[in-house]
Formats: C-alpha cells, sequence, structure tokens
C-alpha cells in the first residue's frame, strides 16, 4: 500500500542528515573540548569483552520539537542508565554525515565509518552505534572524529544533585 512507512529495525542506518549524540566523562575533556578519547572503542578486561562500536543516541529519533528537548531526553536516559554522572561530563552532538565525510577523507587508509540504529529495548530505544573502529586503532581516529563533535551541552539532568569533581 503507498504511503506507508518502513518501521525502523536494529541495525538500519541512521539518515546521513540526523544527528547523534555522545556521553563523554569529564576524563575525556579538555576544558569544554571533547577529546579523541572519548572516541575510542575500551580495550578487553578481565570482567568485560573488548568493545566493537561507539555508543551513540540518535537524536531525531526522540521526535521532540528542539535540540534542547533533545538533550533533555537524552540526561534522562543517561540518568537512567548510569549510577554517576558528574557536573563536568558532557554530551557531544555531531552531524552523521560530516562525521562520515571527514573521517573518510582526512583518514590515512580512508576509513568509512557506518551509523545503524541499535536499540537498548525499554532503556534507549535511541541508542546507536558507529561500526568501522577497531580497538587497536590510532588516536587519530578519535581525534577526527572528535572534530566533529565539539556542539556539547550537560550531560547531568539540572535538578540532580551535583555528584564529586
Amino acid at each position: 500500500m503507498g504511503g506507508e512507512v518502513e518501521p525502523i529495525v536494529r541495525g538500519d542506518p541512521v539518515p546521513i542528515t540526523d544527528h547523534i549524540s555522545r556521553y563523554c566523562e569529564k576524563r575525556y575533556l579538555d576544558g569544554k573540548r571533547v577529546t579523541g578519547a572519548a572516541f575510542r572503542l575500551r580495550q578487553a578486561t578481565a570482567v568485560r569483552e573488548a568493545e566493537t562500536y561507539l555508543s551513540v543516541n540518535w537524536l531525531e529519533f526522540l521526535s521532540r520539537p528542539s535540540r534542547k528537548e533533545e538533550i533533555a531526553e537524552i540526561q534522562r536516559i543517561l540518568d537512567t542508565k548510569f549510577r554517576r554522572i558528574h557536573k563536568r561530563d558532557l554530551i557531544a552532538v555531531g552531524n552523521v554525515e560530516e562525521l562520515l565525510t571527514h573521517v573518510r577523507s582526512k583518514s590515512p587508509d580512508r576509513r568509512a565509518l557506518n551509523v545503524v540504529h541499535w536499540p537498548e529495548k525499554q532503556v534507549d530505544e535511541s541508542h546507536s552505534a558507529i561500526y568501522g573502529l577497531s580497538v587497536n586503532d590510532d588516536i587519530l581516529y578519535g581525534e577526527l572524529i572528535a572534530e566533529k563533535f565539539q556542539d556539547t551541552y550537560p550531560a547531568q539532568v539540572s535538578s540532580r544533585s551535583t555528584q564529586d569533581e
């Protein structure tokens, strides 16, 4: 039937015109600037496997009327998912197309990243993933990504009591 919209399913690409956000802990910041360390995959440890993708949130998926309301919803999601959000932690926002184009044009291997919808059911439906990185990648890849994520907002919900710095 004409006019029906296909449902968005896990693994669908996030549209290149849309925006994604990443939660950046204060240790990955240089003042208010997000550093490349915030965009590196974590190595395996004794208690967890190595990461295979970077976790982000698809802002337009939230269907909020403004960026301010999208960020408020991301703050709420983070507050639900994480025990401690410090007052200096940030939410960094970037455009999908700018990210993909920048990394592909500036990386030595012309790296092609993929941004896909990867929801966490009932916890974080806007959760998405950046694929195409490796835990062994040079910091250059994280820095290239960070260059496109310098639009930042506080990660902590304003009414939440402040955690120790």
